[in-house]
C-alpha cells in the first residue's frame, strides 16, 4: 500500500505542476468597451487601445470598409491618411512563456494602405498595398518579453479607405515537458520506493534466515533427546 501511495503521489506532482501558466489577458479585443453610439458610432481613442486616427465603430454613422464587425457589433477601423497611426496595448504575460497570438483582418483594397503587426520589437506581419479580401484569421506564436508585460502593436494606414481589425486574442500554450522541479521530486519519489522494495526484500530474508536458525537448533535438539 505504501508503494502504490508514493507512486501516485509522484505521478500526481508531476502531473499536476505540469498545469498551464496563466494566460496573457487582452483587454478589449473585441472594440466592443466605451459609448461608441453616443459618440456617433466612431470611437477615438479606442479603450485600453488608443489611436489617433484609428478608431472603433459599429458602422451606424456609414459603412467603414464594407466589412462591418466580424463578431459582435464594434471592430478597428485604420484609416489614417500619408502615414501610420498605430493602437497599442501593454499586456502582463510570463517571461519565456509561449502565447498564442489570434485576430481577424479585412482589407477594402484601396491604395495607398498598409497594415503593420509587432510583438515588443518583433515585426509579425508588414505588408503595403494590401489586395482586398474579407475577414482572414491570422495566427501568430510569439514569447513573453524579459519583463513583465510585453507590447502589442497594430498599425495602419488607408489613404482612400479603411482597413479592418477585429476579434484580438491571446492564450497560453501549455508546455509538454515537465518543470525541473517535478522531475527532481519524482525522481526522489521513485528513489523512495525502490529504497522501500530493498528494505522489504531484507526483512523478508532476514525473517526466513532467522527460521532456519531456529529449525536447525529444533531439530539438533531432537537429534541430542533421542541418543
Amino acid at each position: 500500500m505504501i508503494r502504490f501511495t508514493v507512486v501516485l503521489l509522484a505521478l500526481g506532482v508531476v502531473f499536476g505542476s505540469g498545469s498551464r501558466a496563466q494566460a496573457g489577458v487582452i483587454r478589449n479585443g473585441g472594440f466592443e468597451e466605451g459609448d461608441i453610439v453616443g459618440a456617433g458610432g466612431s470611437l477615438s481613442p479606442i479603450p485600453e487601445w488608443g489611436g489617433l486616427e484609428t478608431f472603433a465603430t459599429d458602422d451606424s454613422d456609414f459603412p467603414h470598409g464594407g466589412f462591418g464587425a466580424h463578431s459582435g457589433n464594434a471592430y478597428a477601423a485604420f484609416g489614417a491618411i500619408g502615414g501610420l497611426d498605430a493602437i497599442e496595448q501593454a499586456i502582463s504575460t510570463i517571461s519565456g512563456q509561449v502565447y498564442q497570438l489570434d485576430y481577424w483582418f479585412a482589407s477594402d483594397g484601396l491604395l495607398l494602405n498598409e497594415f503593420k503587426v509587432t510583438w515588443n520589437s518583433d515585426v509579425l506581419f508588414d505588408e503595403t498595398n494590401i489586395p482586398a479580401h474579407d475577414y482572414q484569421h491570422y495566427t501568430f506564436f510569439v514569447t513573453g518579453g524579459a519583463g513583465a508585460t510585453s507590447l502589442l502593436s497594430f498599425a495602419g494606414r488607408d489613404d482612400d479607405g479603411y482597413l479592418s481589425l477585429d476579434d484580438v486574442s491571446l492564450t497560453d500554450v501549455p508546455s509538454t515537458v515537465p518543470e525541473p522541479g517535478s522531475l527532481t521530486i519524482f525522481v526522489i519519489a521513485a528513489a523512495t520506493m525502490l529504497g522501500y522494495r530493498r528494505i522489504r526484500a531484507s526483512t523478508l530474508w532476514s525473517a526466513n534466515a532467522s527460521g532456519l536458525v531456529l529449525s536447525t537448533l529444533h531439530n539438533a535438539s531432537r537429534e541430542k533427546f533421542r541418543d
